[in-house]
């Protein structure tokens, strides 16, 4: 059985990405028809897929969404939870926390907070036999 891992860097989720291009072109007044206009698309399927997480612009495709609907590239795409794996969980946080915008990062034997720009998940080791 092969135990699940998870990058050691910032990735981007996709069903949270698309829910952000929806509610952006629903607060903008375009339909998925002005969209595909606008791209050239023949059918609007691939907007419909950008919604529904099924897949991602282009680096075009988001630059020119970004452009039409008035906001940054990285306001469009939304980052998954990165996840933290600690041998100890400080006082105050218990298995499956999220940790928002601070990391908790070990100084000089101690731990302090490090103010971070994505979100972690942390987890405790299991302790060794």
């Amino acid at each position: 059985m092969t135990k699940k891992t998870h990058p050691p860097f910032p990735v981007i989720d996709m069903k949270a990405t698309g829910r952000k291009i929806l509610l952006l072109r629903l607060e903008k007044g375009f339909s998925v028809e002005d969209l595909a206009d606008f791209f050239g698309f023949s059918t609007p399927i691939a907007i419909y897929h950008w919604q529904e997480g099924k897949s991602l612009p282009t680096v075009d495709h988001l630059y020119a969404l970004a452009l039409v609907l008035g906001t940054p590239m990285d306001a469009i795409l939304q980052r998954k939870a990165m996840h933290l794996y600690l041998s100890e969980l400080p006082p105050g946080l218990k298995d499956g926390d999220l940790i928002e915008f601070y990391m908790l990062a070990p100084k000089n034997g101690k731990f302090v907070l490090l103010q971070i720009d994505f979100p972690f998940i942390v987890h405790r080791l299991p302790r060794p036999p």
